[in-house]
């Protein structure tokens, strides 16, 4: 058993580093501060050629806004699907790993496995052991999916169609191809079994947080059940916008706004495979499921 004491969790996503600064009290978690650096590594070539010192100034920038918590803590960085897929990945986590920068990157099943974990602490979605659920959690890179019926997994995938990697790949003389957008995650969201009867349809991700922002014109609403008729009108904005104009009349990241319209749509397909009137967002996500795993087993983030 891990000895406890607080710990930085860092996690290196295609489109952004965010922190968790968590301890692990009493037998729970304890979140202290959730922190997030607007810092894009891929590109449409795979990792952007100086990714290895944009990893090293995120993690460095919120080990530093960290220590207004703590004096003390640990640091635990893991990476997603750019540094499980880029070519240049090995040469970029050797040279970090030498500058004192250690990533364990996570397979896309413990991804999937260990956000969903992190899902089921968030108290507003009242998730019971026995609830059956569609959880999906949407990067840049990938999207991760978990459905449990009653208390049984029946499916749990990461699917190739994360936020960044759609804008990049369906971009076409700055035009977003959105037919064939919608064609790709559509045939591959067959991959993900429906529950029979009622479930929830529960979504973490940057996009839903963006939507929020939209939908409360600037303050990030209440309401977090966003349907289909929310996404379409956030949609319309993004692409009437851009990102400027998003950054400008609601606060949303630059380096976000360009990917929003790919997300945007991405996430209605969700909403039409599943047939849900709509999905409930959560923020409480991998960080905290990855937290909790290395509280209870270290480093491996397994049970041996």
């Amino acid at each position: 058993m891990k000895m406890t004491m607080e710990t930085l969790f860092v996690d290196i996503g295609s489109n952004s580093i965010k922190s968790l600064l968590a301890d692990f009290r009493g037998g729970k978690l304890v979140a202290v501060a959730d922190r997030s650096e607007h810092s894009r590594i891929s590109s449409p070539e795979g990792l952007k050629p100086d990714a290895a010192q944009i990893i090293a100034d995120a993690v460095n920038s919120l080990c530093r806004r960290s220590l207004k918590n703590s004096d003390k803590f640990d640091v635990f960085c893991f990476g997603t699907s750019a540094l499980r897929e880029s070519k240049s990945a090995n040469a970029v986590l050797s040279g970090l790993e030498k500058s004192g920068i250690e990533i364990r990157v996570l397979s896309g099943m413990e991804e999937a496995e260990l956000s969903f974990e992190g899902a089921t602490g968030d108290s507003y979605l009242n998730l019971l052991p026995d609830s059956s659920v569609v959880y999906g959690d949407l990067g840049g890179g990938s999207m991760e999916f978990v459905s449990r019926q009653n208390s049984k997994i029946i499916g749990m995938d990461s699917l190739p169609i994360g936020a960044v990697r759609l804008t990049n790949s369906f971009t076409k003389n700055g035009e977003l191809d959105r037919a064939g957008l919608k064609d790709r995650c559509a045939s591959l969201l067959k991959r993900i079994p429906r529950p029979n009867g009622g479930f929830k349809l529960v979504v973490a991700g940057g996009a839903l947080s963006a939507a929020r922002f939209i939908l409360g014109n600037g303050e990030i609403c209440e309401k977090r059940e966003i349907s289909l008729e929310d996404f379409g009108f956030c949609l319309n904005l993004a692409e009437k916008l851009g990102a400027e104009g998003l950054s400008e009349k609601f606060g949303t990241p630059k380096n976000r706004g360009d990917i929003l319209p790919a997300a945007f749509l991405c996430l209605m397909e969700v909403l039409k495979h599943f047939e849900a009137p709509f999905m409930v967002h959560t923020q409480i996500s991998l960080r905290y499921g990855v937290a909790n795993a290395y509280f209870k087993y270290g480093k491996t983030l397994k049970k041996i």
